[in-house]
């Protein structure tokens, strides 16, 4: 591997930890933003003065500003963690990092709309355009954080194919010059390739569940499934990977 390939990874691994410290910034300053917001519309209720209401449109303007920022700065990190995911095919990564852009770009284009916003009636219809709009954008990140849980499947469990097709070999050559007896070994083998299948099959049902999202009315629910199942595909690899080391170690033991 090339030098310049390094620092390719080196840069995109920087990328994503600035794009998140951005988001946590931004979402500090929502949070503040959102307080100042909830103080002021109290006000404005309890003393329904020109001065408080004037106030409370002053707050909310900032307070919508503030969460499209932070939804696009969220949008931007997971950008950069799909582009520096492995185990994802560059169809994958362009598909997801297109979608990503376009919400980016939704909240953009709203987040430039608000100071148009005659009155505090117009700010508040401008909140709930976003607030339909983010089932979208929950569909969306929880859609992009199951595909990158699926990348570092993808990538462990083409590690471990290819230590299986390396270990195949080697015991192939043991067997036939006679040096040792490989039957445990072949069956430890068999047995890690059974859990990498069982690995595929998680994983298939967590990406199947994906397909609910949109129609589901708690994709909060939908997304623990997948990343349950994600979880279960991740333990068989775990246990794939004991059992390739069993193998190895008794490669190397003499009979």
């Amino acid at each position: 591997m090339t030098f310049s390939f390094f620092v390719g990874i080196l840069i995109a691994a920087n990328t994503f930890e600035q794009s998140y410290q951005d988001y946590l910034f931004n979402y500090d300053q929502y949070r503040q933003a959102h307080a100042n917001y909830v103080i002021s519309r109290q006000a404005y209720l309890s003393y329904q003065t020109l001065t408080a209401k004037s106030e409370a449109q002053t707050k909310t303007l900032h307070m919508l500003k503030s969460r499209d920022e932070t939804l696009k700065t969220y949008l931007t990190t997971l950008k950069d963690k799909i582009t520096q995911q492995e185990g994802l095919s560059p169809t994958e990564k362009e598909s997801e990092l297109a979608q990503l852009e376009n919400e980016a770009a939704w909240y953009q284009d709203h987040q430039e709309r608000l100071p148009s916003a005659g009155t505090l009636e117009d700010l508040v219809d401008s909140s709930q355009e976003a607030r339909q709009h983010y089932r979208h954008t929950e569909s969306l990140i929880y859609q992009t954080l199951v595909t990158i849980l699926s990348g570092k499947e993808n990538f462990w469990r083409s590690q471990l194919i290819d230590q299986i097709k390396a270990i195949k070999s080697n015991l192939a050559r043991i067997k036939d010059n006679g040096d040792k007896e490989t039957n445990k070994a072949e069956r430890w083998l068999l047995e890690a390739e059974n859990r990498i299948t069982r690995s595929q099959e998680k994983q298939q049902k967590a990406n199947a569940n994906l397909a609910d999202l949109n129609n589901s009315s708690n994709r909060n629910e939908v997304y623990n499934q997948s990343q349950f199942a994600l979880e279960e595909s991740r333990q068989y690899l775990k246990e794939a990977d004991s059992y390739l080391k069993e193998v190895v170690r008794e490669i190397k033991t003499a009979d």
